[in-house]
């Protein structure tokens, strides 16, 4: 053989130096490089895993929290809401009673560490009201202030002052009382808010000096006012402001409170922030989950952390609670964070062998080809050795190729199926077309018994042919899938590969003598989150030995198409809930919309597309004043605006939908939060009330028809008497025209039957609720006396009503005409119980409401109270009918018998008048019904209807128009008497030609409101266009202005009812001319009532 002469090569003969080094740099890089992903994902996943436990901790712990801590702010708030109810109801409360009433408060409350009552003292009355106080105890008092240096010096001088006067408790606050809280600027401002808005006002925090530990608290004002009631304007507010109720509570008692009731977040830091208060003075409390003494963050980063937030109202003010996770790291106590690390280092490692070994292995076939260079057979052999190589290389990357070619084509399939039985099918068709498997089958859990699986009758075969010959052999030998091998992959959730199912023991029921036409079987689960969603099996007329290769990308592909499966089954659930919430939202009698922050719509359910007379898609995605163009805008956005801020806002509306309909409607909005406590949208309901507004109108007159009519034999029989005796008198004083004495004396009946047939009428007018009505103070007994004849009239000869009076004049503060209806209401009941008749018992007493009493019944408190009792001996109201008896339409009445509203309205008068009903029942004896009203230390209010010396005229000329010539002309000569020029007209026209026809001064119009040709209204509005300065009184015989309209009504003219007495006319004229027009009559929009009758 020829040997050719070998020469080195220049970086082939001659070994590398460097080759070892640089040999292990890219396997570096690659494992340097995955280890940073690795770690990375490790991160990420653990964050992840952190913030879900944050999670779960904030909604398991934090939001009871809140819930708790609100309910206890409103209940110390509430104690003083109490208080000052006490002080507005009556302007005599003593320092006793205000001590019993807060004692039981304080004791209980720990968080409540002192209330007070603060006075409004003008500068007049602060000697008064000093020397007053050193007589009431307070020997020392006198009204303070601080000077710059904190000395308590006297109270400069100022227009008015708020001391301190009543304070509970008292001991180590004495140097207190007296002190004029409006002399601090901070405390003088929140004084004057809580006067103007009529609301609690609390203050940002205070330090309480009187306090061992270092705490905060706040102060809380009441306003009180002398009507009793918040007045409707600003100015009434001040006008009529006497004090304030005063509670000072403790933060952190109020909060060791709510965080002993509730269990204390564990895994959270808490800090509540006053959120309207100075940056340096917001924290009001901190409590940490880990070490207490980390340093708090600051404001601005509790509110632009993102963390959690919860705002409470308090008074006037908003809280924040905010909750931030401790500083402290530990371990969440999920194990993914830990198997995607891992994982990614397995992988890693992986990657860095496979090079490793491939550089090695090109390494040895580098050195071969050196070696054997000389040598042409070697090299030869070495070229084929080193070709086979390449091409087992080759195979292994093509099939590693399918394998991901697979891989992708089936993450593609499975994004892009829409159901879960699309995914299964994607799923069998690719493995089968990629293993050669010729049949493949899927089974899903059962819906009722999860461990157990079905088939889901999703198949697929390459021909229809082996389907249907494998469905043909099944069926014969009755085949069916073996429960050890389900329960085996749900066990361990690995696939099972069965070589020959002939050869295996688990199918031998299922196998013939020449056993099954199918051997090869493969069983694939489907894995998401640890769980078996499905299980594909696969079968071959053939044996199949195991592969490692085709394993492992199946455990690959189960993994993926698991998750594949189970989104899509989320996606169906998702759908089928939507659908269902649609139909629960489209067949609500509510109509129910949805809006984003920026008021365009999201969301409209069936019966608001039909009031719209639209399709949702007219609706959804338009702002909401194109889809209702009257909107008023600017009141809109406000009203969204604080919707947004986090309050529900409802209010009832009376609307024309584009449907062609009118409703009255209650209007809610409630705002939408994301979690970071962000409004991104509010819900909008729309409750539909006219129907059920018309019912309650027409059960409400039905109550007042049925109880008119059981009167009005009574009342025709009083009438034709008084008729009777005024005819009687008159024809008696024409008879005896000669004699002065006979005449006078029977003028002086004929007036006092006019008295009664007046008084009849009122009491009858009152009734029906058809009167304007107001509070006074009047005598009980007195009341009860002046409708006796009302009392018997409504029950009839059979019954006997039997007066009983304790209550020695005691007075009370109610509407004496609804005091007269409930009366009458009950005696009603009362006769009904007795239909064969007997004796119905009204009696009075006076009775102080215990503590103990008064604590299971609403809106009663303990002091001195007047009982209002109707007793009566009839059937009785057994325990059942007692539950419901003061709700309202509930009767046991038949059909057409009753409304259910007269007992209802009982209730609502006690309860309005500040007392309570009360009812007890024996079946077969009786039942006794009680009236608990507030005792007052008051005289009863008196209307004077003589004719005072200063209610004369004084020269002035009045218009009188009335078109019945009697009245009008007895109307004349009471204002000529008074000392008035009067020119008269009998309607509307008449009076525009009076006054045109005048040229002198016009200083009162006195009109009827209805007359023939033009009524009294016009005809006012026409005569003040000529006459700026004119003053206007109407009187009429109607109940009042309800049966009038007065869309043309003048302003700032008085109304007087018929009939009408001289000195009632005569002191209403004088006031009405002696009071100035105001300057600006565009806000005066009323009219002043009068009932002098």
């Amino acid at each position: 053989m020829l040997r050719l002469p070998r020469h080195p090569r220049p970086g082939i003969d001659k070994p590398d130096d460097n080759t070892p080094r640089a040999a292990f740099t890219p396997p570096l890089a690659v494992f340097l490089v995955g280890l940073a992903i690795s770690v990375g994902l490790f991160a990420v996943v653990m964050r992840h895993a952190q913030n879900e436990e944050l999670e779960r901790a904030y909604r398991a712990e934090a939001a009871p929290l809140a819930v708790v801590l609100g309910r206890s702010i409103d209940q110390s708030l509430g104690f003083l809401s109490s208080v000052s109810a006490l002080l507005a109801a009556s302007n005599a409360v003593e320092r006793g009673a205000f001590r019993a009433f807060v004692e039981r408060a304080l004791k209980k409350n720990d968080e409540i560490q002192a209330l007070e009552w603060i006075p409004r003292v003008r500068a007049e009355e602060r000697a008064a009201y000093e020397t007053a106080a050193r007589r009431d105890e307070l020997v020392d008092f006198r009204i303070t202030e601080k000077d710059s240096s904190g000395v308590t010096v006297p109270a400069a001088a100022r227009p008015e002052y708020f001391p301190v006067y009543f304070l509970e408790p008292l001991e180590g606050n004495e140097a207190a009382l007296g002190f004029d809280l409006a002399s601090n600027p901070e405390r003088r401002e929140a004084l004057d808010r809580a006067r103007d808005t009529g609301k609690i006002v609390a203050t940002q925090r205070i330090t309480l000096v009187q306090e061992t530990a270092r705490q905060y608290g706040f102060l809380a004002f009441a306003p009180i006012y002398s009507t009793g009631s918040v007045p409707e304007t600003v100015e009434a507010r001040r006008e009529s402001l006497t004090g304030f109720a005063l509670g000072i509570f403790r933060i952190d008692d109020i909060l060791q409170t709510v965080l002993e009731e509730t269990r204390a977040p564990t895994n959270l830091d808490l800090y509540v922030i006053d959120a309207d208060a100075p940056a340096d003075e917001a924290l009001l409390h901190y409590r940490g989950a880990g070490k207490q003494d980390r340093s708090l963050l600051s404001e601005d980063e509790l509110l632009l952390g993102g963390y959690e937030k919860i705002t409470l109202s308090v008074a006037d003010r908003n809280w924040l609670l905010i909750f931030t996770p401790p500083t402290e790291f530990s371990f969440p106590a999920s194990s993914t964070p830990w198997m995607v690390g891992g994982a990614g280092l397995l992988l890693t490692i992986f990657f860095v062998v496979f090079l490793r070994t491939t550089q090695n292995r090109t390494r040895v076939i580098g050195r071969m080809v050196v070696e054997r260079t000389a040598e042409l057979s070697n090299v030869n052999q070495a070229l084929t050795d080193e070709m086979a190589e390449r091409r087992t290389a080759e195979r292994l990357l093509q099939e590693q190729n399918t394998a991901l070619q697979l891989i992708q084509k089936l993450t593609l399939s499975g994004d892009t199926a829409g159901t879960a039985d699309d995914v299964l099918l994607t799923c069998l068709r690719e493995i089968c077309e990629f293993t050669g498997w010729p049949i493949g089958h899927a089974h899903l859990p059962d819906e009722d018994i999860p461990d157990e699986f079905t088939s889901a009758e999703i198949w697929h075969s390459q021909s229809q042919a082996n389907l249907k010959n494998f469905f043909d052999v099944t069926e014969i030998t009755n085949f069916t899938l073996p429960e050890e091998i389900i329960t085996g992959i749900l066990a361990d959730q690995k696939p099972r590969w069965i070589s020959d199912i002939n050869q295996d023991n688990r199918y031998t029921n299922a196998t013939t003598e020449s056993g099954l036409p199918f051997t090869g079987a493969f069983f694939l689960p489907l894995l998401a989150d640890h769980r078996v969603v499905a299980i594909l099996e696969f079968y071959a007329p053939h044996v199949i030995e195991p592969d490692e290769k085709s394993l492992t990308v199946m455990s690959q592909i189960s993994i993926m198409f698991g998750h594949a499966v189970e989104r899509a089954q989320a996606a169906k659930k998702l759908l089928e809930r939507e659908e269902f919430v649609r139909l629960i939202t489209d067949n609500m009698p509510v109509v129910i919309a949805y809006f984003d922050a920026d008021m365009t719509t999201r969301f409209y359910n069936q019966l608001g597309l039909d009031w719209f007379a639209c399709t949702r898609e007219d609706l959804i995605g338009k702002p909401i004043d194109g889809i209702i163009p009257e909107l008023d805008v600017a009141a809109y956005q406000a009203t969204v605006q604080k919707t947004l801020a986090g309050e529900t806002q409802t209010f009832d509306a009376t609307h024309t939908y584009p449907d062609g309909k009118m409703r009255n409607v209650t209007i809610s909005y409630i705002p939408h939060f994301d979690r970071a406590g962000d409004a991104i949208g509010y819900f909008c309901t729309v409750q539909d009330n006219t129907h059920r507004l018309e019912i309650e109108r027409h059960l409400n007159q039905a109550q007042k028809m049925d109880a008119i009519g059981q009167l009005t034999g009574g009342i025709a029989h009083d009438f034709n008497n008084i008729l009777m005796v005024t005819d009687g008198y008159t024809r008696r004083a024409l008879k005896d025209a000669d004699d002065p004495d006979a005449v006078k004396e029977a003028l002086e009946e004929v007036l006092s039957g006019t008295d009664r047939a007046a008084k009849l009428t009122k009491q009858l007018l009152a009734f029906s609720r058809r009167q304007i009505m107001e509070k006074r103070v009047f005598r009980v007994e007195e009341e009860i006396s002046d409708i006796e004849a009302l009392l018997r009239q409504s029950t009839g000869e059979r019954y006997e009503i039997k007066f009983e009076s304790f209550t020695e004049g005691t007075c009370v503060e109610t509407d004496p005409s609804e005091f007269s209806q409930a009366l009458v209401n009950l005696v009603i009941n009362a006769r009904d119980a007795m239909p064969q008749g007997g004796q119905i018992v009204i009696s009075t007493r006076d009775i102080e409401i215990t503590e103990e009493f008064a604590q299971p019944h609403r809106n009663l408190f303990p002091g001195k109270f007047v009982e209002v009792s109707v007793h009566d001996h009839g059937t009785g109201i057994d325990k059942d009918t007692l539950e419901h008896i003061f709700e309202p339409f509930f009767t046991t009445k038949d059909q057409g018998k009753g409304t259910g509203l007269g007992l209802a309205m009982v209730y609502g008068f006690a309860q309005t008048s500040g007392g309570t009903v009360d009812v007890s029942s024996v079946e077969g004896q009786g039942t006794i019904f009680r009236i608990y009203l507030p005792a007052v230390d008051r005289d009863p209010q008196v209307i004077v209807a003589e004719v005072e010396q200063d209610h004369f005229g004084r020269g002035e000329t009045i218009l009188l128009t009335e078109d019945d010539p009697a009245l009008l002309e007895i109307v004349r000569e009471m204002l000529d008497t008074l000392g008035y020029n009067v020119l008269t007209a009998c309607d509307g026209f008449d009076a525009l030609e009076v006054e045109a026809e005048h040229d002198g001064e016009i200083a009162l119009l006195l009109s009827d409101v209805v007359m023939p040709n033009m009524g009294g209204f016009e005809a006012a509005e026409m005569i003040r266009e000529a006459r700026p300065d004119i003053k206007i009184v109407f009187m009429s015989g109607y109940p009042n202005r309800a049966g009038i309209s007065n869309e043309n009504l003048p302003d700032n003219c008085q109304f007087l009812q018929k009939p009408v007495k001289p000195g009632h006319l005569a002191r209403t004229i004088r006031n009405e001319l002696d009071t100035p027009l105001p300057s600006n009559t565009d806000d005066q929009d009323t009219v002043k009532t009068y009932d002098y009758a």
